[in-house]
């Protein structure tokens, strides 16, 4: 891959990250609006919970936009960004890291599976057992689409 296809690559991802920020600020404050504005049976205390939440994500949110519309704008910041996505070492790195958190995470909720049936807990086997197969669905589904891409 050539000097230029990675900076054109590193700027369109920066775009995509500037779209999705937008997408889950748009979301947070349309899910603010449903929960605060909208009258709910809810009590105060579980409202002020899921306010705190919404305040969180749309802070995340919103800094991940103002980040990368800065770093959108900045030729030397797009490239020190393409040299860091680029890097084997760091790739492999990621990539090591992303497998053990799968792993850890698929654990946890084989335990929980485990741990549901003395608790006789409907919800938590479900929710445990549904996370597994969604995450080995996605799983098939990446597979498929990076080999087709490469």
């Amino acid at each position: 891959m050539t000097e230029k296809e990675k900076l054109s690559k590193t700027k369109k991802a920066i775009k995509n990250y500037i779209y999705l920020g937008i997408f889950y600020l748009l979301v947070t404050l349309l899910s603010f609006v449903d929960v605060f504005f909208i009258e709910k049976d809810e009590s105060a205390s579980f409202t002020g919970y899921v306010g705190f939440f919404f305040y969180i994500i749309f802070s995340l949110s919103l800094a991940i936009v103002i980040l990368n519309v800065v770093r959108y704008k900045s030729p030397t910041k797009i490239r020190k960004k393409a040299i860091r996505d680029y890097d084997e070492r760091d790739r492999k790195i990621q990539q090591n890291a992303n497998s053990t958190t799968l792993v850890s995470l698929v654990m946890i909720l084989i335990l929980g599976i485990i741990i549901s049936v003395p608790l006789d807990s409907l919800e938590l086997f479900g929710f445990c057992f549904l996370s597994i197969l969604l995450m080995f669905i996605i799983n098939v589904i990446s597979k498929i689409v990076l080999k087709k891409r490469n």
